[in-house]
């Protein structure tokens, strides 16, 4: 089983490659990956027609390599996966969607963690999307670390998790459950730490997923 993985910044890589080892160790994982695209769209501050096009040139990419599935390790792009699979034959599931169900599951008081606006953004817009689905009630607490952001891409990783790791910290203490709403940011996380609430990556979700409906697809 050869799955596809599509970043928009090479920050999530090292992340998504330790969820592989965790949650799906049974399949091959080749990344695609467009170096300059986060940073992009945090210029223009939305998710532009051109960058949704960049988004489809990796995919393309991953055709030609004969994947069976993709994992999209941009959450800005979750909105776009519809659009993407009326493209392709094979699965495209988005790093978050899964993992923000479970959050509307678990609690009415949601944090969001995010380096990027446009993640931001679609993050806050999907967990409402699915409470109203799931007829619930929710109350969203997003935090816009522009700090981190600063200091991944500066290279100063210490600086990057220490900032991480305070404002996971502080949100836990405010609400039910905290969402990651970018897998770059999860290399930041104090794993071995107990937040007071539950803090949720998408890599799980999204993997395990997609696993299951390839496995499903060759029985």
């Amino acid at each position: 089983m050869k799955i596809g993985i599509i970043h928009a910044t090479k920050n999530s890589k090292e992340p998504l490659d330790h969820a592989v080892q965790l949650y799906a160790n049974n399949v091959t994982a080749t990344h695609f990956i467009d170096e300059t695209l986060m940073e992009d769209i945090r210029r223009d501050r939305h998710v532009k027609e051109e960058h949704v096009q960049r988004i489809v040139d990796l995919l393309e990419k991953a055709r030609t390599s004969s994947v069976d599935g993709i994992a999209l390790a941009c959450s800005s792009f979750t909105p776009y996966v519809d659009h993407f699979q009326q493209m392709f034959d094979f699965p495209i599931v988005s790093i978050d969607l899964g993992m923000l169900k479970k959050a509307v599951q678990i609690g009415g008081q949601i944090g969001i963690i995010a380096t990027l606006e446009a993640a931001k953004d679609t993050t806050t817009h999907i967990l409402n999307d699915i409470a109203d689905d799931m007829n619930k009630e929710i109350r969203v607490y997003p935090m816009l670390s522009k700090q981190a952001a600063e200091t991944i891409n500066s290279g100063n990783t210490e600086a990057f998790k220490n900032i991480i790791q305070k404002e996971v910290k502080d949100l836990s203490e405010k609400v039910d459950v905290i969402v990651i709403a970018q897998m770059s940011i999860t290399a930041g996380l104090d794993l071995t730490f107990e937040y007071k609430a539950p803090v949720l990556t998408g890599g799980e979700y999204c993997l395990k997923e997609l696993t299951d409906i390839l496995t499903n697809q060759k029985i």
